[in-house]
């Protein structure tokens, strides 16, 4: 077989799905968009004379964790029936919704309950506060910084002691990232793995390559192993996670510097999602935008007054009986320089106590 003579795999190897022989191997690294023949072969007699991982990036592509996520797809596949792009998609929804819908209704859950314990926790503060610090205060004519640091201690205290009691402790809602971002890496990775991304320059090991990917694409991406030649995909990505992202950060009431800059940093991150999707197969892509489009549907469903009451998601004083009028409101505000209800009242007050005449001092 010409060509593929500096391919040394070693051992014979056996997918899960299907035997990849070495000419087909060759001929999907030279049809590469970002790979010519001659590079190719240069890089398989420089790079795979072992198959054994080196870096630590290598080692986690071949850890048990990426291996049971590509299992996980080669389950759905063999139950679904469908091609490849169909199956990718069904288990993707399927995954978030058995893993990560419960966790955000327990999240949500969570939420509810530490606000609903908020007026508790600054009524016991400040009774704290006056019977153990009020006399201090005045005998040391604290400063008002000082009364305030110390008040927030005791209300920083207070919290701790009725979360830790009613067992609702605000970390306990972070379960949902700690379960859904590992699922995210383990997932890519496992159609990294199945697609060759990337096999030029990093490591691939041709056992978990899936040859089918080449032609079960759909619509206009037909090849799961090339980017998406039309940018549909990735352009769909970013918009999806902007999406996402503008609906948790459009809410009434202050926003803290930390929430501001987090929400900031999202913005970029999904903004440089694009171009990197453009450059990477379209499997690892159709992944992130059914998993995007699948959790601003939750986000949407979540929201929704009549699914809380259902789910019986303890209620908060945040919730609202129009949450997507609000968005709405608190959007045209920020971004389109509106007011909403509440700051047209404010105003009209102001500027009827500004036309207010002065009166003149009686004489005495």
């Amino acid at each position: 077989m010409t060509g593929t003579t500096c391919l040394n795999f070693g051992p014979s190897f056996d997918t899960r799905s299907q035997k990849i022989t070495k000419a087909m191997y060759f001929h999907h690294l030279s049809h590469r968009p970002f790979l010519q023949a001659k590079s190719a072969v240069s890089i398989c007699s420089k790079r795979f004379k072992s198959t054994e991982p080196v870096t630590v990036y290598e080692h986690i592509l071949t850890s048990e964790p990426v291996h049971m996520a590509q299992s996980l797809f080669e389950l759905g596949q063999s139950l679904s029936g469908f091609h490849w792009a169909g199956s990718i998609a069904v288990t993707t929804f399927a995954l978030r919704f058995v893993l990560t819908f419960p966790l955000s209704v327990y999240a949500q859950n969570i939420r509810g309950k530490v606000e609903g314990f908020q007026p508790e926790i600054v009524a016991r503060s400040r009774y704290v506060f006056s019977q153990r610090f009020r006399h201090r205060m005045k005998e040391e004519k604290w400063s008002e910084k000082r009364a305030q640091r110390v008040f927030l201690g005791l209300v920083r205290l207070q919290a701790k002691e009725i979360l830790m009691r009613e067992n609702c402790h605000p970390a306990k809602g972070s379960v949902l990232l700690l379960v859904q971002l590992p699922l995210w890496i383990t997932m890519s990775l496992a159609l990294r793995n199945m697609s060759g991304a990337f096999s030029g320059r990093f490591f691939t090991d041709p056992e978990y390559l899936v040859s089918e990917f080449a032609t079960d694409g759909a619509l206009w991406f037909h090849n799961l192993m090339i980017p998406d030649p039309y940018l549909v995909l990735p352009v769909l990505v970013g918009v999806l996670n902007l999406i996402n992202i503008e609906m948790h950060a459009l809410h009434k009431g202050r926003v803290s510097g930390f929430q501001k800059g987090l929400n900031n940093f999202l913005r970029v991150f999904s903004v440089l999602m694009v171009p990197i999707a453009a450059y990477i197969p379209s499997s690892l892509v159709l992944y992130w935008t059914v998993s995007a489009a699948y959790s601003l549907g939750q986000n949407i469903v979540l929201k929704l007054p009549s699914v809380r009451t259902a789910l019986n998601i303890t209620k908060s004083k945040t919730d609202s009986a129009t949450p997507f009028q609000d968005m709405k409101e608190v959007f045209e505000c920020r971004y389109l320089g509106r007011k909403t209800e509440g700051q047209d009242e404010e105003e009209k007050l102001k500027e009827m106590l500004e036309n207010v005449p002065e009166k003149k001092p009686r004489k005495l």
